[in-house]
């Protein structure tokens, strides 16, 4: 019997995969829907003990640590940030889940809400894994920024019933295009990621 810990976390709003991949020798270029593998050779620089562990990096800001106790996974998050600068200003997000993937070759196929039970493993066990979490932490980080958006503008509103905002035309403009950037970037990401074609 076998089994593997999966932890996702997102890490910023969108990762330069091919930036990453070019810092690991990796040539070759990413498509949006396609995550970076890092393997043992990838990570002996990173983790002192690199056996049997996996890091999938999706360009959408998620990644998934397999097989990794929480001070490596931070190691891994705090190397991708000297990789990438898009990362270091982020801060530490919160959202994480985990799961899990047992191989019992004698125990029936079982799906619970956090782990899974097969026969047999394949390759693509990792990938649909890795995938879905990646997604449902993209898509909580997704939700969490449009309460905050909402928040913001639910403030300007009541301030503009009141006819007590006190703030130039020019900056009213800036604010609203910021608010309105954040939505259209959140809603495009929410199509990307909730697509199960990806």
């Amino acid at each position: 019997m076998a089994s593997y810990d999966f932890i996702s976390y997102t890490i910023g709003n969108e990762i330069n995969l091919n930036e990453i991949a070019g810092h690991f020798g990796i040539n070759k270029k990413f498509k949006w829907e396609e995550p970076l593998i890092l393997r043992e050779r990838n990570l002996k620089g990173i983790l002192a003990k690199p056996d049997d562990k996996l890091v999938f990096i999706f360009s959408f800001g998620s990644i998934v640590c397999v097989n990794m106790a929480f001070h490596e996974t931070q190691d891994v998050i705090n190397y991708l940030k000297k990789i990438d600068k898009n990362l270091r200003n982020n801060p530490p997000s919160m959202i994480k889940e985990d799961f899990k993937l047992i191989v019992n070759p004698n125990a029936k196929f079982e799906v619970t809400y956090n782990s899974i039970i097969i026969n047999r493993i394949q390759d693509y066990h990792f990938n649909i894994i890795a995938t879905i979490l990646a997604k449902s932490v993209a898509l909580e980080k997704i939700e969490e920024d449009i309460d905050i958006l909402l928040d913001k503008i639910e403030d300007i509103v009541n301030f503009l019933e009141k006819g007590k905002l006190n703030i130039s035309d020019e900056n009213l403009a800036k604010m609203s295009s910021k608010i309105l950037r954040l939505i259209v970037s959140r809603y495009c990401r929410l199509i990307f990621i909730d697509n199960p074609l990806n």
